[in-house]
């Protein structure tokens, strides 16, 4: 309450407090009394000062009642929460990225394959952080089945989604089939070679720039395109550093040989022979042979008073 006598209080004290007030800014003597009568408040000021008194309600529980309305007003505005966990992941984002940018920015093209490990696992811990910001993907890559069956063995462009597959392969068109939707295991972004230290800069240099307008209000979609960000850059930090072979592949440099194909990279020439095998878009079923009936164990001689249960 911030009138004369709420402020001041109504003793001999808060009197001379008054009046020592009011010859501060050169008041009247008469507006000390006024004032107190009308419930002008302290920083008002008499009319002739060329200011506008605020007059408030002259029943003190109309007061309260006005300042209750306006508390509950503001609140009802602001009601936002923090999700459980949102500033540790949100710090330890920030933290890590920090960290792995310092490491980065000491190496060269033609740097170790485990110097770039320490890169790997820091990206590795903050996609980690990065994900738990974001919003939940499904392993299937499928709006409809979210949470359906995994096919161990989807085709080249196909989801993971084994009900979608499934209905692919029995040429069932309708509705009731999705799009064909490239996709990988985990949901996340996945980026195409050649993978140089310069297109890991790049990345990092894009996670920097999503973090220096990132805060606990961002939006989901936000936290989704950093946890895409940072695990493009994991992906292309883990291939930097695997161990250098002599295929001379820019797209895999650390994928093994195939000697069969003279020496060259095992993941080129998989990719060749799948192509090679698809016929306009749908794949080519290979039977596999059957392995037979599976031979049981022979059962142990009984002995002396045992006998073979059927």
């Amino acid at each position: 309450m911030a009138v004369w006598g709420g402020q001041f209080g109504c003793s001999v004290t808060g009197h001379r407090r008054r009046r020592q007030v009011a010859d501060r800014r050169g008041w009247p003597a008469g507006w000390l009394e006024a004032g107190a009568v009308a419930g002008q408040s302290a920083q008002a000021g008499p009319p002739e000062c060329g200011r506008i008194p605020v007059v408030e309600g002259t029943s003190l529980s109309a007061r309260c009642a006005r300042l209750t309305a306006m508390s509950d007003s503001g609140r009802s505005q602001s009601a936002y929460s923090v999700p459980a966990g949102r500033p540790f992941h949100l710090a330890e984002l920030r933290a890590k990225l920090a960290a792995t940018d310092d490491v980065v920015r000491n190496l060269w093209n033609g740097a170790h394959p485990t110097e770039f490990e320490l890169v790997a696992d820091g990206l590795w811990v903050a996609f980690t952080a990065a994900r738990s910001l974001a919003p939940a993907k499904t392993y299937t890559g499928c709006d409809r089945h979210p949470n359906g069956a995994i096919d161990p063995e989807p085709p080249r462009g196909w989801t993971r989604c084994l009900i979608c597959n499934e209905a692919r392969r029995l040429s069932t068109t309708g509705s009731l089939v999705p799009p064909v939707a490239k996709t990988n295991p985990l949901g996340y972004l996945v980026p195409d070679g050649p993978f140089t230290l310069e297109l890991l800069q790049d990345f990092l240099r894009r996670t920097s720039e999503l973090g220096y307008g990132m805060s606990l209000r961002s939006t989901d979609a936000e936290f989704m395109e950093m946890a895409d960000t940072v695990h493009q850059a994991f992906c292309v930090a883990r291939e930097l550093a695997r161990p250098r072979n002599t295929s001379g592949c820019e797209r895999h440099p650390g994928a093994p040989t195939d000697p069969a194909a003279g020496n060259a990279c095992l993941f080129c020439v998989a990719d060749e022979r799948r192509r090679r095998d698809e016929k306009d878009g749908v794949p080519v079923m290979i039977p596999r042979a059957s392995r037979g009936p599976v031979s049981r164990r022979p059962l142990r001689p009984a002995g002396p008073g045992q006998e073979h249960r059927a």
